[in-house]
């Protein structure tokens, strides 16, 4: 088991905005805060990626979208969505993030999207291995608070 805590002060700057790693997961994952005004520079790449915003309330713009987020939204991003996070809140925005290649994903949205080159330009496999930051508009990516549901005869 792999427990992990938010520590602000464990965060460096990246993206345009403060991450750190969560060390030895299967899926690679980190700790993101953005200040009250600030926002992530953009970013575009090959892999999936999923946020839990946990804390604090914004905006995620992909492909020109904007969607509202606020503690318990979930955001899923398919490869190549152009991605950025703005907390439009008087506290921290602060989300933890899991990302993955999946080839096949990755394949079928560069022939949607002309993928293959990074927001900055760079080619997705020469980027740095370095948390990013995201964000959903897209047909492709959603964004969803979660709810608790149940289902008939559990009790809980």
């Amino acid at each position: 088991m792999i427990i992990s805590a938010y520590e602000a002060a464990d965060l460096d700057g990246a993206l345009g905005i403060e991450m750190g790693s969560i060390d030895r997961t299967a899926t690679p994952a980190a700790w993101a805060r953005v200040a009250p005004g600030g926002r992530s520079d953009p970013d575009r790449h090959d892999e999936c990626e999923i946020w839990v915003i946990v804390q604090g309330v914004g905006d995620v713009v992909v492909d020109a979208g904007r969607h509202r987020v606020t503690a318990g939204t979930v955001v899923a991003y398919e490869p190549f969505e152009t991605h950025v996070v703005e907390n439009t809140g008087d506290t921290d925005l602060v989300f933890v993030t899991f990302y993955w290649r999946d080839a096949g994903r990755a394949q079928a949205a560069a022939g949607r999207r002309g993928g293959g080159a990074s927001a900055n330009g760079r080619s997705s496999s020469s980027r740095p291995r370095r948390p990013r930051t995201g964000t959903c508009t897209s047909a492709t990516c959603q964004a969803r608070t979660w709810e608790p549901t149940r289902t008939s005869g559990t009790s809980g």
